[in-house]
């Protein structure tokens, strides 16, 4: 009885401690652009980069604007690392919104965002399953460093970064210039997705059973509880 016993504990506290740790596996993934191949001043993102599908999301050198005599703007004080950095343009009716898509369910976790132009820039970031709104993030952007944003979007097929709003920073010109357009460009880098799987390596799944799951930490003192009272002394009947 008494190894029994010790077996039990043992296990419970196994059990525990995995309980706490949560139940499924992440693989971190880290797109800092530097590997978009060709990109001598700037391209589209080609589809399937990262796994994803990218609408109105460019590639661009730094070096090119380096060269050509701006060396001080949001696309080059939004670069983390290497030379290159993704941006998202602004088109003909003055809006800049960008799409990141896949197939299957993704996570996006966090970014480094950066106004090309404009200061107290806002950039509302949406997340979507299955055409279902899951959640949403506002960031406000400056255009001398960059904004480190995390993302509580565990599982999506898609995120909306939509930018409006802002302040043009004068050294950077002047909206009375002709063919000016609010210039709501803004730059991404170290864009980290994640992606979490089941016990079965599926991806994870819009959520289809109302029952609520109880949390690891909650699963793990119900499981100590129970091994007290399993443990507990017992009193001998005479």
């Amino acid at each position: 009885m008494m190894r029994s016993r010790t077996a039990l504990a043992t296990w419970l506290t196994a059990f525990a401690a995995m309980s706490a740790a949560g139940g499924s596996a992440r693989a971190s993934k880290l797109l800092t652009f530097d590997d978009v191949y060709g990109v001598a001043s700037e391209m589209p993102i080609y589809s399937g980069y990262g796994g994803l599908d990218w609408q109105n999301v460019e590639a661009m050198n730094v070096d090119w604007w380096r060269n050509t005599g701006n060396p001080a703007n949001g696309y080059v004080h939004g670069l983390t690392s290497g030379s290159q950095v993704a941006w998202v343009p602004t088109n003909g009716s003055g809006t800049a919104t960008a799409v990141l898509s896949s197939p299957t369910p993704f996570a996006f976790t966090g970014a480094a965002l950066t106004s090309a132009w404009m200061d107290d820039l806002t950039v509302r970031v949406d997340g979507y399953l299955k055409d279902r709104l899951v959640g949403s993030r506002t960031v406000v952007l400056n255009t001398d460093a960059p904004t480190l944003a995390a993302f509580p979007f565990d599982a999506v097929d898609a995120v909306r970064l939509t930018a409006s709003g802002g302040t043009l920073n004068p050294a950077y010109g002047s909206s009375d210039e002709p063919g000016w357009l609010p210039a709501l460009n803004f730059v991404l880098d170290d864009v980290r997705l994640d992606v979490a799987s089941g016990p079965d390596g599926a991806p994870p799944t819009e959520p289809t059973d109302p029952t609520p799951v109880p949390e690891p930490s909650t699963l793990a003192l119900a499981g100590l509880l129970a091994a007290g009272w399993w443990l507990r002394p017992r009193r001998r009947v005479a």
